[in-house]
């Protein structure tokens, strides 16, 4: 789970910031009278911070393999990397795009990648959580990613393909969420 957080850490942190940033300084209004799209803006985004999202997890990825003697499927790594890079950039632009100032951005921010430490079952296992936040957290893509990853170590790549389509859902439904929330910081004035 270190190898995903790692770029949470970093993807949502600072993607949370970016699009209020662009506003603060300016910048939207360029885009705006350049007549960039709000889709393009958006996927701009959001594939940069993917790429530094799952750069972040594969050098997480690369250390954890030099200082320990950890069996990591590297090709299942690399793909659920990915996704999550994916997921948590898709949720860190709509907390930036959703966001009118810093502030309110960075405290959203901070919220939830707390709240997705404790459901991934990081830093209580979800096994002794009370039923109803149990029943919560079993169904999050934080959860999720970090089970198919353990599920993978444990039994091997066979019966995990339920629990990919799940994750790809996940990151769908917050990609297509985010890029039309685009629309928001770029609306003309």
């Amino acid at each position: 789970s270190v190898i995903f957080f790692s770029s949470v850490l970093v993807v949502i942190s600072l993607l949370s910031l970016s699009v209020v940033s662009d506003g603060e300084r300016g910048i939207l209004d360029l885009y705006i009278s350049m007549d960039l799209k709000w889709w393009e803006y958006s996927l701009g985004k959001i594939i940069s911070y993917t790429i530094l999202g799952f750069t972040i997890s594969m050098l997480a990825c690369i250390i954890l393999l030099l200082i320990t003697n950890t069996n990591i499927p590297v090709e299942w790594v690399l793909i659920l990397s990915l996704l999550n890079a994916l997921f948590h950039s898709s949720i860190g632009f709509i907390v930036s795009s959703l966001s009118p100032t810093r502030n309110i951005a960075s405290l959203v921010a901070v919220s939830l990648t707390g709240l997705f430490f404790f459901m991934s079952g990081t830093i209580v296992p979800v096994s002794s959580l009370p039923e109803s936040f149990k029943m919560v957290s079993v169904r999050t893509f934080p959860f999720k990613i970090v089970y198919v990853l353990r599920k993978i170590q444990l039994y091997g790549a066979s019966g995990i393909s339920k629990e990919i389509l799940y994750l790809l859902l996940w990151c769908s439904i917050s990609l297509a969420l985010a890029i039309f929330l685009g629309k928001i910081p770029l609306r003309r004035k």
